[in-house]
């Protein structure tokens, strides 16, 4: 929320696109709330003598309110925050910013085609996602995970 603050008051984005972005956001915390929930229902109802596995893709980090609430009777772990620590990320080339982190910082002097590599590591081994892309004008560029490209 802190970006979108940011955004408004510098002017990048309206008050109606800050205020829609919010109820996005509630609406989309609200469903996963729901989705959690449900599945934990559905757990409740299973026979307890095999191990229970949840898998898939949450779309929420552990520390966010509906992981908590899922993980929160300490019956299951995060197995993706338990595997990857200390299991860095590592840029191609190294960024401005650290080594190790899910977000790097790049600042290219000339505009031409450039390619970045990033290899995230955890106990499943190594996955590396190359992404290529053209920078017209000097800016900064800024590159988050999942490697989307955003112009600032």
């Amino acid at each position: 929320k802190e970006n979108l603050d940011e955004y408004l008051r510098n002017g990048s984005i309206t008050r109606k696109e800050f205020e829609a972005t919010l109820k996005t956001w509630e609406k989309g915390r609200k469903r996963r709330e729901r989705e959690v929930n449900r599945l934990l229902q559905n757990i409740k109802r299973l026979p307890h003598a095999p191990p229970v596995i949840a898998a898939g893709d949450f779309n929420a980090d552990s520390a966010s309110p509906e992981m908590k609430h899922f993980m929160s009777d300490g019956s299951f772990i995060d197995t993706y925050e338990y595997g990857s620590k200390n299991r860095p990320y590592t840029w191609d080339p190294e960024p401005d910013n650290e080594q190790g982190t899910a977000e790097a910082t790049y600042q290219w002097d000339t505009t031409g085609t450039y390619t970045i590599t990033l290899t995230a590591e955890n106990c499943g081994g190594s996955f590396p996602a190359i992404r290529s892309f053209q920078v017209r004008e000097r800016e900064d560029y800024f590159i988050y995970l999942p490697l989307v490209l955003r112009n600032r």
